[in-house]
């Protein structure tokens, strides 16, 4: 009983910490967001093509713009997976029928996205996408599947062994 309560705060607080962090980044005004963003883009580019300064303007701009478009894309999609890997574990403390152990943290996901870009539309330079709803909501589907599958993997070594 005491263990069950226990990986019920703990798989709770890391949802919410992580909403948290969310929130955070989400909370940044659009010349700050573009700061951390160019930062990782600048390190990319520096690695995948290295005679880039050499290269004329229009196609550093060109370079940069689809560098910056995967990487924003990409946080959100990341962001929302590990969010649906932390609510499906949250919920397995829970005796949840098996045909919504999986949904739940997609729901709660797609719910967390909504209102994060509602959120962004009144933060500085920002704006409320449905696009990156998608993008939320398939990182969410994606980490709630990653879960799922480990945890059946999990079961099937436990039953059989490791070798």
């Amino acid at each position: 009983m005491k263990k069950i309560f226990i990986d019920r705060v703990l798989s709770g607080l890391a949802v919410v910490g992580w909403m948290v962090v969310i929130f955070f980044f989400s909370a940044q005004p659009a010349e700050v967001s573009s700061e951390t963003s160019g930062g990782i883009v600048s390190q990319i580019v520096e690695l995948v093509y290295p005679n880039f300064e050499a290269m004329a303007e229009p196609e550093q701009t060109a370079i940069l713009d689809v560098w910056q478009t995967v990487v924003r894309k990409g946080a959100h999609f990341c962001a929302y997976a590990l969010l649906g890997v932390l609510v499906a574990n949250a919920i397995r403390t829970y005796d949840v029928q098996k045909r919504l152990r999986y949904g739940i943290p997609i729901a709660v996901s797609i719910l967390y996205a909504i209102s994060d870009e509602i959120h962004q539309y009144f933060v500085s330079g920002r704006s409320c996408q449905f696009s990156d709803m998608c993008i939320d909501t398939a990182g969410a589907a994606f980490g709630t599947a990653m879960f799922a599958l480990a945890v059946f993997l999990i079961g099937k070594w436990r039953k059989k062994g490791p070798f």
